[in-house]
């Protein structure tokens, strides 16, 4: 089973910036998953959200702002002020992973609103293009509720290719489609806390939808899972990968890449 770094290893350190992808190398993850965004002049970054806010403290839209602006853009360590990270393009992280023989897992954000259309479009082209001279093991992930925008960029692309589970039902409409299965934690198989029954931690149909995945073929991660009980318990279930913040734990576990 993978040792997967959500958005490197972001339980500690800023999310997807080069010290939280280092760090994460350094615990022994085997991939590294990351979202990618287009910036306003088509340059390609590491960042999860479409809003600046949440991550900078900062206003604007990501995909308004030009490269020379985002570089600018500080992404501060909690508690302290004097040490801050930069947004890291697309390159570098895969300078990164090449040289620390790390695979990759990269997130493409695919809305279903036609205004995003156009973007969505810009930045499946844009990645591509950037990704024709990578020779690593790489796999896509295509966030969408959109079944065709979903099967265009399937034909579009070379790699693995999954579409990310957002409910139940969706997720059983794409198994006919992806070569991998992302599922995500608290949406279609946990039970959030204040709701969980002592024992009783998947959804009814959870493990109906895990067991399809598997019958079907496709390679399966899950994630992204914080919590040390809960990680030792999805180990048992032999997935193909785990997505964690806190890569340690899941090395802890025996689950690291090997220098």
């Amino acid at each position: 089973m993978e040792n997967v770094a959500f958005r490197g290893f972001s339980a500690v350190t800023p999310e997807n910036t080069l010290t939280a992808f280092h760090r994460a190398s350094q615990a022994g993850c085997h991939r590294i998953s990351s979202e990618i965004r287009l910036s306003g002049d088509s340059d390609v970054f590491c960042f999860a959200d479409s809003s600046m806010h949440r991550l900078t403290g900062s206003h604007g839209w990501f995909h308004r702002l030009s490269s020379f602006e985002l570089r600018l853009r500080e992404l501060p360590f909690g508690g302290q002020g004097s040490r801050v990270e930069r947004i890291p393009r697309l390159e570098d992280l895969l300078d990164f992973a090449d040289s620390e023989k790390l695979a990759l897992q990269l997130s493409v954000p695919v809305g279903s609103s036609p205004r995003w259309r156009p973007i969505i479009e810009s930045t499946a082209v844009r990645v591509l293009e950037i990704l024709k001279k990578w020779e690593g093991s790489l796999d896509l992930q295509l966030c969408s509720a959109d079944r065709r925008m979903v099967k265009t960029l399937l034909e579009q692309s070379p790699w693995p290719v999954g579409a990310e589970v957002t409910r139940f039902a969706e997720g059983m409409s794409y198994l006919d489609e992806p070569k991998l299965a992302f599922l995500r934690t608290g949406c279609e198989l946990f039970i959030p806390s204040r709701r969980r029954r002592k024992g009783g931690m998947f959804l009814k149909g959870g493990l109906s939808l895990l067991n399809a995945c598997r019958e079907s073929g496709r390679r399966l991660y899950l994630g992204p899972v914080r919590k040390r009980a809960e990680l030792e318990l999805l180990t048992s279930l032999e997935f193909d990968g785990i997505l964690t913040p806190a890569t340690a734990q899941l090395s802890a576990l025996g689950y690291r890449k090997e220098a």
